[in-house]
């Protein structure tokens, strides 16, 4: 086992250096999570792959990719899309980086953002819609490598352990790289 964290990464992850890397050991840990907080689409390879190389060598594992996204149950087809998109290109991220899993929150429909309760959350055509936004991620994720980390919260769809296992039975996704 190895202790990560999240808190100790720049903002900026093309930022990151040996320095940064150097921090992180200092306060006991070996991991951390890599967040891409700006545009994750914007994302290169080069720019990865740096990223990696510092911390290889500062021994500090990347335990965790993360990104900023649309939510992929929003109800604009147009920002989902973009959600989707980029959580696909973030698979792509995650195995540049030989991190051990993707982090992927689906969202909420709310009008004022992902961190807002509301009724539609927990219907079941909003289930079906995440179902599909996350059956395109999955095939990104199988051609990657790349394990999904599925979040799930009270306010959020996939408000329930049962819940969040019904995306991989059933109707649901039924994918292995969950």
């Amino acid at each position: 086992m190895y202790l990560g964290v999240q808190g100790l990464m720049l903002k900026d992850l093309n930022e990151v250096t040996e320095a940064t890397m150097t921090n992180i050991r200092d306060h006991g840990f070996t991991g951390a999570a890599c967040r891409y907080l700006e545009e994750p689409l914007e994302t290169t390879e080069s720019d990865a792959k740096r990223l990696r190389e510092i911390m290889n060598v500062g021994g500090v594992n990347p335990c965790q990719t993360a990104a900023q996204h649309p939510d992929l149950i929003d109800p604009d087809p147009d920002k989902r899309a973009k959600g989707v998109r980029a959580m696909q290109l973030m698979c792509k991220v995650a195995r540049w980086l030989g991190g051990d899993n993707l982090y992927v929150r689906s969202g909420r429909v709310h009008p004022n953002g992902s961190w807002y309760a509301h009724p539609d959350n927990y219907k079941p055509e909003t289930f079906e819609t995440l179902v599909y936004s996350l059956k395109r991620v999955c095939e990104a994720a199988e051609s990657e490598g790349t394990m999904l980390a599925i979040k799930g919260h009270t306010l959020s769809i996939l408000d329930t352990p049962e819940r969040i296992a019904e995306l991989n039975r059933g109707r649901g996704i039924r994918h292995p790289s969950i």
